[in-house]
């Protein structure tokens, strides 16, 4: 169904044939029709496998037939990188290394011509970004190689990890472990779109029919309008009995392990005492790590954590040469909008050195940098 979004943007079907020709992976052919579901007109795939080709494969032959194909470096990374989170996810559930999982579906020939035509189709498209916020699955049960499995199954879950995910009660699978595989290779963390400019639709059509909406795959595709969106993690915990001088020292902890911003409120608590909130602002990576701190720094018992998604305006670093010296600028740009931060620890060490008054070395960043 990626692969039919991604065709349906207007990706050219003999360039793809020609590139996973180079893969040396005889017995196939990728055949493509538009179709409509639920009214929606959208492009179907199907890759056409000659009998005898259905082989099962360990990750190491799958990495070899990816390495060894003519394809870029990029879709080879990215290829590679798929199928890696199948085998982790694989092994894990089994209690076996990644590299003893023996592949079953995802190993055979229309798995990896799924895979890496996907990958080779967003290089086709020159694609450099993609968003996506949350996934829906079905319930029930689903047939495997390995027996029954739970809907949504176990590598499926496994591999999303913390992406939000919608269970529907359509009893079907609606995820697959290599179709969660892919989204998590191309967006390591949910996040919600940018403002954009949408160009193109691409729909991707699957093979069942869904009582109550379409069975297809939507991508989105344009242009950012202004600025950048990501997703941080929001780290708050109330404190009401501890030493205001160590406040302090709490916050050159957090920043030296990752903070992005640390701000302390004055509140009143329960019993009407007088305390203090601390807010965290980190990546989501660094979560886990800096309430370790709060928790352990602090006389907090617990932590409160949210996400939430950010507007950022693009930024660079730039030098700017005062007649005190150099003096390193922060530039952020959102539409025609520019906004100059000159850096503080700069400004200070330079009024500190020469004893001048501090606003007057940012007045001079200023004029010098819009010189």
């Amino acid at each position: 169904m990626l692969l039919g979004a991604l065709l349906d943007l207007g990706v050219d079907l003999q360039a793809l044939k020609t590139a996973l020709g180079t893969l040396n992976l005889p017995g196939f052919d990728l055949q493509c029709e538009k179709l409509t579901k639920k009214g929606i007109t959208c492009t179907r795939v199907k890759v056409q496998v000659e009998e005898g080709h259905h082989p099962h494969r360990h990750l190491s032959q799958i990495e070899s037939i990816v390495q060894k194909g003519g394809l870029p470096a990029e879709v080879i990374e990215r290829s590679l990188a798929a199928f890696r989170l199948i085998a982790e996810a694989e092994g894990k559930i089994h209690g076996k290394p990644p590299e003893k999982i023996h592949f079953h579906e995802v190993g055979a020939l229309d798995a990896i011509v799924d895979v890496t035509g996907c990958m080779m189709a967003i290089h086709l498209l020159g694609i450099e970004k993609f968003y996506a916020s949350s996934v829906t699955d079905g319930t029930g049960t689903v047939e495997s190689a390995h027996g029954v499995l739970p809907v949504p199954c176990p590598a499926t879950v496994e591999i999303l990890g913390d992406f939000p995910m919608e269970l529907t009660s359509i009893p079907q699978e609606m995820v697959t472990p290599t179709g969660a595989a892919l989204l998590k290779t191309l967006v390591p963390q949910p996040c919600r779109p940018p403002m954009m400019r949408i160009e193109k639709i691409g729909y991707g059509a699957g093979t069942r029919e869904l009582p109550d909406r379409a069975n297809v795959v939507r991508i989105l595709m344009g242009t950012p309008s202004s600025g950048e969106t990501d997703l941080v993690s929001i780290l708050e915990t109330n404190i009401d009995d501890m030493s205001p001088e160590i406040y302090g020292y709490v916050m050159d902890r957090l920043f030296a392990g990752g903070a992005l911003d640390v701000y302390l409120i004055s509140i009143y608590g329960k019993k009407n005492r007088p305390g203090v909130q601390v807010t965290v602002l980190c990546r989501p990576d660094d979560e886990a790590r800096l309430a370790e701190v709060l928790l352990s720094e602090t006389t907090s018992l617990g932590v409160r954590t949210s996400r939430s998604q950010r507007y950022c305006m693009e930024r660079e670093s730039k030098t700017v040469d005062t007649r005190w010296g150099k003096v390193r600028v922060k530039v952020g740009r959102f539409g025609e909008r520019e906004k100059v931060a000159p850096e503080y620890e700069d400004c200070r060490d330079i009024a500190l050195r020469l004893g001048i008054p501090i606003l007057d070395i940012y007045e001079e960043v200023h004029r010098c940098y819009g010189r």
